[in-house]
Parts: C-alpha cells; structure tokens; sequence
C-alpha cells in the first residue's frame, strides 16, 4: 500500500505544541515530486445552492491562485521548465474525462475534513498524484479554548451556512499547490509567532504558513517560498517543455443527421393544424443551458428561425402551427445544436379534399366534425371570435346554413358576437338544443 500524506491549512492553530528552547524557524520538505510539466485538473463545483457566477469565481480564482506559482517562479528569468498546465472540467464532462494525466487534481467541497474540522483545504499524496480539497464554507469563531501555560485563550472555529470569499479559496489553493509541488510548512518552534502571522497587521512571511491569514493579500507567495521550490528541483525546474497531453477518449462521431421524411399534413377550409418536431441532443453534444435552433424554411424561401431549451436529459420539442392565413407547400426543417446538425425534417402542407362522402354530408345539411369542435373550442373560450367566424362563413358557402334576406331595420356598430350565442354554441354541443 501506498503511503497517503495529508497536509491541511487550517484557519488559524487550535492547538499549540510544546516546544522547549529558543524559538526556530524551520521548513519540512519532501524531494521533488515533478519530473515533467505537471497538468493540475479543476472540477467544477457540485454546491447547487451557488450561482453560476459564484461557482465560475471559485474555478477562477483557484486558477490564478495556482498559476501564481509559474508567474513567481518565472519572474527572474523567464523559462518553460516552471510551466503549469491548467485543465478545467465541467460537471457534464467529468464522468467520461480520463485524468491518467493529472497530477494534481482540485475539488472543491463543503464537507470539513473529520479529523481537522477547523482546515479550509488540504492536500493528499499517494505517491502518484496529488489530490486537493478546498473548503468553500465561511469559517466563524464559535469559542475560545484557554491554554494556561501560555496564558492566552486560542480561538475554536466553526463554519456557517454561507460561501467563503472567492479570493481566499484562491490564496488557499496556491498553498495547497506549495504542498503538491513538495513544501511542507513555514513554521516557527514559537506558537505565539505562528498565530501572529495569520493576524492582522503582520503579513505572513510564507504563503506556506500553518494558517491562513484573514487578509488574503498579505499572504502571497514569497521570494522564500520559490528559493526552497528552486533548492529543490535544481535548475531543471519541473522539468522540460511538454505540450499539453490529457488522454480523453477519443469522441464518438457524431451520427448522421437524422432524417425522418416528409410529413404530409392536411389543412381543412377555416381550420388550424399542428406538428411537433421532436427529438434529443446526442449526450457528447449537450450541455446545460445551450438552446437548440430550429431553422424553417418556408414554401416561398422565407427563413424563419426559433430557439428552445432541451430538457436536462437533452429532448426538445417544438410545435408547428398553421391556419388559413398559411403558405401551402413544402416547409424544411433543420434542427441546430452547437452548429451541428442533427436532424432535417419535411412538412408538405396540403389543401385538405373533400371526398364523395364529405358532399354527401354536406348536401344532407350536416355539419361537418371540424365544425363542430370549431364551435366547441369557441364556446370554452379555446379559440378566437375570428375562427369561429371562419367556421361559420363555410356552412354559409357551402349551403349548409341559409341566411334569408331580410330588412335590415337597425344598424349593430359591436364587432362583438352576442353571448346568447356563445351559450346556444355550448348547448347544442351539449345536444340540449337542435342544430336548426
């Protein structure tokens, strides 16, 4: 078994240690543990209760925390041996990402580590890899603890119920980065110096000091902390040059566009009708928030353009309506997902025949189904006064209502239908009246 190294930073010492003796200022450190450019991996944050925003400061500024250390181990003499490669993964990417080719691997979590409640991050070492943890809960002091022999009371740390500044997540990721790279602590035998160095006024001297200050500006990485990195790794540095290799599985291609056809959908006289154009979002494709565009061109080469929200498992749907006031004709149908294609639909809308039957009925005096609910959906309210109208204006041409001539003594200025109408309508679909 692999021996695992834990170093935490924790808010500020909770327990002192005795130490006898003039006071010592001391570094643990470990031998190299880079042979080539390491590629440090960040994970997106799974805490739903944070924004986007929030989250996205967190990745940010735990970037620059750890790029901090390229930029001050460069800062003399520029070289690409102190290169620090950078990846950063999506919630929706991590389960198919391969990290073979992570050295240090960042998460982020609001669990405190059991054995050291009051540490904001730490770091764990296999022997292969790094894994860091950074704490995003704000730390408050809930009590104090009394230590008699240094006469002195040192602060207990809880944490409530609110997100830790997105700067000092940074500051602290830059620390646990010193113990990824082979740092130890910055600590002094004197536990009144060690405290005093994560109390305001006094900067602390190391960005790898036991605690975090409580003003993260005056922890910075400091020119001791990159002569320790630089007396360990010697003037190869993290080692030579190397282009940016993670192992991702290589991509399924993407299937073809999915055709489904041509759709012939019929229009009847004064009558609306729809479609759903359906379908799902290849899963190496979706991503949470991205609209899918549905593109229609028209019988008379119009474009015309529509943008929907998948379902987080990646289904759309889109109705298409048409009415009377509608082209008759070819309608194409390319559905758009991340400049991709991936499906191309076909809608012939056609002029709806009647059949010998429909003008048996219609001689009869019946009037036809379409009507019928026409009136229906118009008593409930479901449609407007102008399609009902339409309904209407066909019995009259087609002679199934006879409108006798008659003197028109007054004249109505109302564009409104009378409610007495609207309730014979729900009366004779309730076949309590006849259709005479």
């Amino acid at each position: 078994m692999k021996n695992v190294i834990i170093i935490a930073i924790a808010v500020a010492l909770l327990v002192p240690t005795n130490v006898f003796g003039a006071e010592t200022i001391y570094w643990v450190t470990e031998a190299p543990r880079f042979t080539k450019q390491p590629t440090v991996c960040i994970y997106e944050p799974n805490e739903p209760r944070a924004t986007d925003v929030i989250r996205g400061l967190w990745v940010k500024e735990t970037e620059i925390g750890i790029k901090s250390w390229e930029i001050a181990l460069t800062s003399t003499s520029y070289s690409d041996q102190w290169k620090i490669h950078i990846v950063k993964i999506s919630l929706e990417k991590e389960d198919s990402f391969d990290n073979s080719d992570c050295r240090v691997e960042v998460r982020f979590t609001g669990i405190p580590l059991e054995d050291n409640s009051n540490a904001v991050g730490w770091e764990i070492h296999d022997g292969s890899k790094s894994q860091i943890k950074l704490f995003y809960i704000t730390p408050e002091i809930c009590g104090y603890t009394f230590f008699s022999e240094y006469d002195r009371s040192f602060p207990d740390w809880c944490f409530d119920d609110t997100f830790h500044r997105s700067k000092a997540i940074g500051n602290i990721a830059a620390h646990e980065f010193g113990h990824s790279i082979g740092l130890g602590h910055y600590q002094s035998s004197d536990n009144e110096i060690n405290l005093e160095w994560s109390i305001d006024p006094v900067a602390s001297p190391s960005i790898m000091t036991l605690a975090v200050h409580y003003d993260e500006t005056k922890n910075p990485i400091r020119k001791i902390d990159t002569e320790k990195v630089r007396e360990i790794y010697g003037p190869n540095g993290f080692g030579k040059y190397e282009p940016i290799k993670i192992n991702k599985p290589e991509p399924e291609p993407l299937p073809e566009p999915k055709t489904l056809g041509t759709e012939i959908l019929k229009l009847e006289p004064y009558k609306s009708t729809q479609t759903k154009i359906l379908g799902t979002i290849p899963d190496r494709l979706y991503s949470r928030g991205t609209p899918v565009e549905i593109h229609i061109t028209t019988p008379d080469d119009t474009k015309e353009t529509a943008a929907i929200m998948a379902t987080n498992r990646g289904h759309f749907e889109y109705i298409m309506q048409f009415n009377s006031q509608s082209l008759i004709g070819k309608y194409d149908v390319l559905v758009i997902y991340k400049d991709e294609m991936i499906q191309k639909n076909s809608i012939e809308l056609v002029k709806a025949q009647f059949s010998n039957s429909d003008t048996q009925s219609i001689t009869k005096n019946q009037i036809p189904e379409w009507v019928k609910n026409n009136v229906k959906w118009w008593s409930e309210g479901q449609i407007d006064d102008v399609t009902f109208i339409q309904g209407i204006q066909f019995l009259i041409k087609e002679g199934i209502m006879t409108i006798p001539t008659t003197e028109q003594k007054t004249v109505s200025t109302s564009n409104e239908i009378p409610s007495w109408i609207r309730n014979n309508a729900q009366w004779w679909i309730e076949d309590q009246i006849s259709e005479e």
